[in-house]
């Protein structure tokens, strides 16, 4: 679908964007608007929210990097930002009161793992605490992103084959305890386990990635016991140094017996660059894979790495 257009030689971007949510927004306002999208979309089938509800619930939310290269924001005040920008205007919205726990992780592709290793050391830590509100919200489809792409040729088109394609997505994920109340009824509610990171630099080789991406994989497969195939969920984007990246890893993981001869599920071949979206998105959708029956196995690997070459993994199970 046709973009604003890039007022350099790329000429018009063509990209995935989420009509009659975002038109018109811009940054924290755009993405609010695609956290809210994914509250909404829970909110439908779940069970009426009650008095109380969020006393003891927490919020964490996985927004981009906010690079002043592409925003134009002072990263000083990133806790700052993050609380006026996103936050206080997001719990005013939910009707929840100022007090609600909140964290913040502005780290793109790799905000996910953060945010589910941060979920679950609050559940452990707060015995006060019943749920976590994971949300994951981003765009490459607003023209600040889509000039700074376009800035660094990263962009898809006739000259660039191994661009991206701008999207945009919001994500909702809840986490409970395990003997919380979604947990006694009978149904099918997933398993988060602990994630693994590790940082990087932007001048790393693909091979360095590679092994970096690798130790995470096994180390958050071997966390969550997992012996046998699971699927992988990769925020590949169409970019070469993400390919590189992967099949380097793949060459230090041929002995991991749960991801050998994986046929690996990438998101952006249909929704576009998702950021920091993508790594919650591919939970969901992993979720939704186990519950409708058409998984390809029993747990699902998450990976993904950021521009700045941290690279981060979790597994979704069913048990």
């Amino acid at each position: 679908m046709p973009l604003p257009f890039v007022d350099v030689d790329d000429g018009p971007a063509v990209g995935r964007p989420v009509r009659g949510i975002t038109d018109g927004f811009a940054q924290f306002g755009l993405w609010l608007r695609l956290a809210l999208a994914a509250i909404d979309d829970w909110r439908a089938t779940a069970p009426p929210i009650v008095d109380g509800f969020w006393k003891d619930t927490a919020v964490i939310a996985c927004l981009p990097h906010l690079d002043e290269e592409r925003f134009a924001l002072p990263t000083r005040d990133l806790d700052d930002l993050l609380q006026t920008g996103f936050f206080e205007p997001l719990l005013e919205i939910l009707g929840a009161p100022i007090t609600t726990a909140r964290r913040g992780y502005a780290f793109g592709h790799c905000a996910a793992a953060m945010a589910v290793e941060a979920a679950r050391d609050l559940l452990a830590k707060d015995a006060q605490l019943r749920r976590v509100l994971l949300l994951g919200a981003d765009s490459t489809c607003d023209a600040q992103s889509l000039s700074w792409l376009s800035a660094a040729r990263r962009l898809k088109n006739a000259e660039n084959p191994v661009g991206v394609i701008p999207g945009e997505a919001g994500a909702a994920v809840w986490v409970e305890r395990a003997d919380g109340p979604a947990q006694r009824d009978g149904t099918l509610r997933p398993k988060l386990h602990h994630a693994a990171l590790a940082d990087g630099n932007r001048d790393d080789s693909a091979a360095d990635t590679g092994r970096r991406l690798a130790n995470v994989v096994q180390d958050a497969v071997t966390r969550a016991g997992i012996t046998n195939r699971c699927d992988a969920w990769l925020d590949q984007n169409g970019e070469l140094w993400r390919a590189e990246a992967w099949g380097h890893a793949l060459v230090h993981l041929n002995r991991c017996a749960p991801i050998r001869d994986v046929q690996p599920i990438v998101l952006a071949s249909s929704l576009g660059e998702l950021g920091a979206a993508q790594g919650l998105l591919a939970a969901v959708f992993a979720a939704r894979s186990f519950a409708r029956g058409h998984a390809r196995a029993e747990h699902a690997l998450v990976c993904t790495l950021d521009e700045h070459r941290r690279a981060a993994a979790f597994c979704v199970g069913t048990a």
